[in-house]
């Protein structure tokens, strides 16, 4: 009898610690679900300043920047090239401080980007985005942009 209780009380405790994990990774995806809402949809970089870590890094394929002030820069260029820009995020997968979606963009090129003038088409491209959260913020994203295929739009490649 002994025995079936002690088994019984560990099911329990994995059942707790997993519906414990399972919590964490929902409070995770919120926090990415703002960023994807309050920044980007939104257009305002200012909310930021309440989802990111002090100690911030983002990792690009052009590079690595610290701080979420260059962050805030490259955003604004993005709402400035384009003012309708618009992302949803799929969900892949939250597991402990990590989340990762899958990004679908939308967005009508209205002001130079990358020295290239607005040219007034309308765009979509794809990305992959890998979030660590650290006490409900955004410590550390890494994202890699299918940026060809939006140049190949915008420039008018076959």
């Amino acid at each position: 009898m002994r025995t079936v209780m002690i088994s019984f009380v560990a099911v329990l405790m994995i059942a707790a610690a997993s519906g414990l994990a399972r919590a964490s990774d929902d409070a995770n995806m919120k926090v990415v679900n703002s960023f994807a809402m309050d920044v980007i949809n939104a257009h305002d970089v200012t909310a930021v300043d309440r989802l990111f870590a002090a100690d911030y890094r983002e990792h690009t394929p052009m590079g690595t920047n610290t701080g979420s002030d260059a962050f805030k820069g490259f955003a604004s260029a993005i709402f400035s090239a384009f003012p309708d820009v618009q992302v949803t995020y799929t969900p892949l997968s939250s597991v402990g401080d990590l989340v990762t979606v899958y990004g679908h963009v939308t967005a009508t090129h209205q002001g130079e980007l990358f020295g290239i003038p607005a040219t007034g088409k309308q765009v979509a491209w794809t990305e992959l985005h890998v979030f660590r959260i650290v006490d409900s913020k955004i410590a550390e994203h890494w994202v890699e942009a299918n940026l060809f295929g939006l140049m190949q739009q915008i420039q008018g490649g076959s």
